[in-house]
């Protein structure tokens, strides 16, 4: 009904691809379209991008799937399908939500829900620590290319992630927004200088998570990367992460990989943020539907069903789990990514011999139950900071098989709540996957092991309330990790950075898309924008 609708609308013009894994739709306007067909072409990519299967049967859904929330405002980047979505948001506007909000916070992210195609949990850590500090009566507005309200664009470096670039608009929208706000927080980010400075000019602490490994991630693009853009990189975001107030990570591992590198790590935040939606009960008619749409309605007799969940993209080395794929298992692959690394993981798809590819990134309450609805969640990855999945799964009461590398290490106790094995050594992992089915511990045994008192996140602090506590020091700058540093030090960086950043930078980068001159600041968003009502 919404279709037709739509196709009697004179006021839109929309282009179908109903033929994309996971009903995906790509819908432009001709031109600049009005509130009333913007809120059609939302309705229609609520209905299309919240399950439908790849062969346009009637797709299985989460009853907490309803069709009731509504997409932001803005239309979804190119080759990227998610059934994530996000509640009405407010004009972008530099006014507070709240008469007297506790504190002001700027969120300055890469990415944002539903943009977990190519951010994975940086994107989702994101969206909860919106929602959780607005519950905590607090002003978030954020700036993201998800929101369209920075100009950014794409690097040849690592293509499909956005880029926020240094132009002049977004330079002067940065120092307003800054100036309006008590603290600034941001995950790994290209612009990461000019935030730095204004916040020192304006004495705001800076907030930095570091999420991602990006030199081992640019080590892998051959030897320009492992040799020149990897060291330098790495030392930019360095030094960056050593000028900040305060400067976090997501694991304990990962944090020593950054100190022996010459990082100041100010802490570890703990994952629980992200975690509570995994906690809530499933009926076991939606599980069993569940995993028949996992293996497309084929009947895989007794073999043990293992899962992977999350993006498509090289170093994650989602062959190798088709590879050492044992005959008693069946592999269902389910997410998404944006170029020939996603075009090479869809091609795994062989029903014959039980690996199903499921292309469409999937929202946390259907993604819980998929979880329950398999034995084993595996990952031969070697590049997680953390790897949120295991924790995700292990919370559903499902055990993992994962390599054994940093992130997995920190979340896994071997035999108790998973198994570390080496997917590099095809035959030994399909072995240990194997003796893994064997010795498989319960559901009752992995939440012993993640409710003790030694677990790695148990004393972890909330990344929400370490904000808070740094928005409390403000400008006083003898409590901030840096210290005071004189802005004569800082401006003849960021003066070098910016002529290297569009002069070196230039085969490399490319601005693709310009922010809405006309709704001009952050987008502020109400409490309750992403968290399910559970």
């Amino acid at each position: 009904g919404v279709i037709r609708e739509a196709a009697a609308s004179k006021e839109l013009h929309l282009r179908w691809a109903l033929a994309c894994p996971c009903g995906a739709v790509d819908a432009h306007a001709s031109a600049r379209a009005a509130p009333d067909s913007i809120a059609i072409r939302s309705r229609i990519l609520v209905a299309l991008g919240s399950g439908a299967s790849e062969d346009h049967r009637e797709g299985w859904r989460s009853p907490a799937q309803s069709l009731e929330a509504h997409l932001a405002w803005g239309e979804m980047p190119p080759n990227q399908r998610s059934s994530e979505r996000l509640a009405p948001i407010a004009k972008p506007n530099h006014s507070s939500t709240q008469a007297n909000p506790l504190f002001k916070v700027l969120i300055v992210s890469p990415v944002f829900p539903p943009q977990v195609t190519v951010g994975g949990g940086v994107a989702v850590t994101v969206g909860a620590l919106t929602d959780k500090l607005s519950e905590r009566g607090c002003a978030v507005s954020v700036l993201s290319p998800r929101l369209y309200n920075v100009d950014f664009g794409t690097s040849t470096l690592y293509p499909g992630f956005p880029v926020q670039f240094p132009t002049i608009f977004n330079i002067r929208l940065f120092y307003n927004s800054i100036r309006d706000a008590d603290i600034v927080v941001c995950p790994d980010n290209a612009v990461m200088p000019f935030l730095l400075t204004f916040c020192h000019m304006l004495n705001k602490p800076l907030w930095f998570n570091i999420h991602t490994n990006v030199r081992h991630l640019l080590e892998m693009t051959g030897p320009f990367g492992r040799y020149f853009s990897a060291p330098i990189v790495d030392g930019f975001i360095r030094t960056c992460a050593n000028l900040t107030a305060r400067t976090y990570t997501t694991s304990p591992s990962y944090r020593d990989v950054l100190v022996k590198r010459g990082y100041r790590v100010d802490g570890v935040f703990s994952p629980r943020i992200k975690l509570a939606i995994f906690e809530q009960p499933d009926t076991e008619a939606d599980i069993l539907a569940a995993r028949d749409w996992l293996v497309d309605g084929h009947d895989i007799g007794d073999r043990n069903l293992l899962i992977y969940a999350g993006r498509f993209s090289h170093e994650k080395r989602i062959h190798l789990l088709a590879e050492a794929l044992p005959e008693n298992c069946a592999l269902a692959i389910v997410g998404d990514g944006p170029g020939s690394a996603g075009d090479k993981v869809a091609a795994l798809h062989d029903p014959s011999r039980f690996v199903f590819v499921h292309r469409g990134m999937v929202a946390q309450p259907r993604l819980r139950i998929l979880y329950k609805a398999s034995e084993f969640l595996v990952s031969a990855s070697a590049f997680e900071t953390l790897g949120m999945t295991v924790a995700e799964a292990n919370i559903c009461g499902i055990p993992v098989i994962v390599q054994s590398a940093t992130g997995f290490s920190t979340q896994v106790a071997h035999g108790q709540n998973g198994f570390l094995i080496d997917f590099e050594d095809r035959k030994g992992a399909r072995q240990a996957i194997k003796e893994a089915i064997e010795a498989r511990p319960s559901a009752e045994e992995i939440a012993a092991v993640m409710n003790s008192d030694s677990f790695w996140f148990s004393k972890l602090p909330s990344l929400d309330e370490e904000v808070i506590k740094m928005a409390r020091i403000g400008g006083d700058k003898s409590q901030w990790g840096s210290g005071y540093i004189p802005l004569w030090l800082m401006l003849p960086g960021l003066v070098l950075f910016y002529v290297t950043f569009w002069v070196m930078g230039l085969p490399f980068n490319k601005v693709t898309n310009w922010a809405d001159r006309s709704k001009v600041g952050p987008t502020v968003f109400h409490a309750g924008r992403l968290t399910p009502k559970c």
